[in-house]
């Protein structure tokens, strides 16, 4: 935490109710959470597809720690499609960031971006899916990588998300940042320093994205926006030939190729004439 605080981040820690003394950590979490790391919820056996096995385990990690934990990410990956998010969305979590590759690099989904995963009805849950992009074990201890060529891995895969305009979601366990490939974590965040990256927590992406979840609406030449959270919304219009734009509930600034809309209430509407 204190070398991520040196470069200006914030990140997620996991924790095992079954293997960490909770209690005895709670005083120092305390401190971590309250400057803005995130601490959450490292599932345990079987608790990815049993509901019971996944409140006990929160129980376990409220009473310990006195508060709920806003995320999860389950043991070795464990998931079942149909069955895990629809119990992590009852238990109240907000966001979940399991679903990713062990063995191999790639994206399990298809996706970069966090996303509502849907109900047996097709309906968006209140809960976040954010994707996992890539673990460090996959590198060190499945591919069995050398340093050299994990870095190369990395920025190829970083390369393809950022050509996409997705979001990076790295997973490191904190042994390895002592360890050959793993203390790579530390110029890699140089790197996205660097780079003008923003870099967060699993939480702060939560936040970021629940407050952008916002229902459009088209109504013939209007479209609408309902429910507007973050103020910092912005809507991205082009038009072509000599068509106009109106706003209400939000300012209009000219852009190079169109036009930036900026939200200043909950409500929003788009006119193009």
């Amino acid at each position: 935490a204190k070398r991520e605080e040196e470069r200006g981040f914030r990140s997620s820690f996991y924790f095992l109710t079954s293997n960490y003394p909770l209690d005895e950590m709670a005083p120092r979490l305390k401190v971590l959470r309250e400057r803005g790391w995130d601490i959450g919820l490292h599932g345990g056996f079987g608790t990815h597809d049993s509901a019971e096995k996944l409140m006990d385990t929160v129980e376990g990690f409220s009473n310990q720690l006195g508060f709920l934990p806003r995320g999860v990410r389950e043991h070795f990956l464990k998931f079942t499609f149909g069955t895990t998010w629809e119990i992590m969305e009852n238990a109240g979590f907000d966001y979940d960031t399991t679903v990713g590759l062990t063995d191999r690099l790639g994206f399990k989904l298809g996706l970069a971006t966090p996303f509502h995963p849907p109900t047996k009805t097709w309906e968006p849950m209140r809960l976040i899916e954010i994707p996992l992009i890539l673990m460090d074990t996959t590198l060190w201890g499945y591919l069995k990588r050398d340093e050299a060529g994990g870095l190369n891995d990395i920025m190829s895969v970083l390369s393809k998300v950022k050509e996409v305009g997705g979001l990076f979601t790295l997973l490191w366990h904190q042994e390895a940042v002592k360890m050959k490939g793993g203390r790579l974590y530390w110029s890699l965040l140089d790197e996205f320093k660097k780079a003008g990256c923003f870099v967060g927590s699993a939480a702060q992406i939560s936040d970021w994205w629940a407050a952008r979840s916002v229902p459009v609406v088209r109504e013939g030449d209007t479209v609408r926006l309902s429910g507007v959270q973050d103020q910092r919304l912005l809507l991205y219009v082009k038009t072509t030939g000599e068509r106009k734009i109106e706003a209400t509930g939000g300012n209009i600034v000219r852009s190079k190729e169109g036009y930036l809309v900026q939200t200043q209430g909950s409500e929003l509407a788009v006119r193009v004439t």
